[in-house]
This record gives structure tokens, C-alpha cells and sequence, in this order.
């Protein structure tokens, strides 16, 4: 139907997400951080890092891709202003997050908190992290790997990143 709109508030989407991730075993506590940032994303217009998601972060977990065991990341290795974490395969966001909470607190101690990360899932949109540390006074930067060969948002085949002759 061509001008047919359905809006469906921000608080109803958030509860089908958090029970969607309890279906496939995430805690309500690590299912309700996913859903904070697929529907900021979707808020704010990132529809590619939004709800459309949700279907492929419950098949990793199904498939096992994804941990939902009652671990907690891991800092291996550390310095006053730096650190490297083991995310144990859980689910992106809440590595991501545990990451920003203690880049916050080392930038709190050294002044710089720089983290890095290892074994994690997609973490949704980045800006949610900055957004994050900022609502907690400080300057944040998200960054992440992916996969070369993927497929561009809405893309239909893998670019080489080879410009044409």
C-alpha cells in the first residue's frame, strides 16, 4: 500500500526485542542493552544498525556464534591508560559497552582510556558508545573490524574497493 504508515512507540519495540533475545537465552539485563542500541539506531535514522538486525544477532546466538553464557569479558592485559579485552564471544553490544566502561574509567585515572578488544560480535552502531561516554563527560570514538568480503549495507555484491580503469 503506497502512503500506509505503521509507528509503533519506542518503548513497544524495546519489549519485543529484549523478549526476542530471552527466547534464545540472553539475560534480560543483556537483551535490554541490545535493544537500547538498535532502537537508537533506528531513532536516529541508521536503519542498518536498527531492529533489522535483531533476526541476525538471534541466529548467531542459535547457532552458537554467539555466547549466551553468564561470563563477564575479560581484561588480559592492561596499563594505566590502555587495555586488551576477551569478549568471550558474547554478544557485541554488551563487550562493547563493558569496553566503554573501562576506557571511562581509565581516562578517569590516566586521562586516556584506550581499549581494544578481541572475540566479540557486532556491536550495532558505534555512535551509541560515543554517545555513551559523552553522556558521562567524556569524548568517546567506537571503532571496529569487519569482515572484508561483506557486503555493503543494501549491497547487493562485495566491492574490491578496485576503482575501475
Amino acid at each position: 500500500m503506497e502512503g500506509f504508515e505503521i509507528v509503533i512507540p519506542k518503548d513497544k519495540v524495546h519489549t519485543f526485542i529484549v523478549s526476542s533475545m530471552k527466547a534464545v537465552g540472553l539475560t534480560a539485563a543483556r537483551g535490554s542493552l541490545v535493544a537500547d542500541v538498535l532502537v537508537s539506531a533506528d531513532y536516529r535514522g541508521i536503519y542498518s544498525h536498527g531492529v533489522i538486525l535483531l533476526d541476525k544477532y538471534m541466529d548467531e546466538i542459535r547457532s552458537g556464534a554467539v555466547s549466551v553464557e553468564d561470563k563477564e569479558p575479560t581484561v588480559i592485559k592492561e596499563s594505566i591508560g590502555t587495555a586488551l579485552v576477551d569478549g568471550h564471544s558474547l554478544i557485541g553490544s554488551y563487550v562493547a559497552r563493558n569496553c566503554i566502561d573501562i576506557a571511562i574509567s581509565k581516562a578517569k585515572e590516566a586521562g586516556i582510556g584506550f581499549v581494544t578488544c578481541r572475540g566479540a560480535n557486532h556491536f550495532g552502531m558505534a555512535g551509541w558508545y560515543s554517545m555513551y561516554a559523552m553522556e558521562q563527560g567524556f569524548v568517546g570514538i567506537a571503532l571496529c573490524n569487519t569482515n572484508p568480503r561483506m557486503v555493503p549495507t543494501r549491497g547487493t555484491r562485495v566491492s574490491t574497493g578496485m576503482v575501475p580503469t
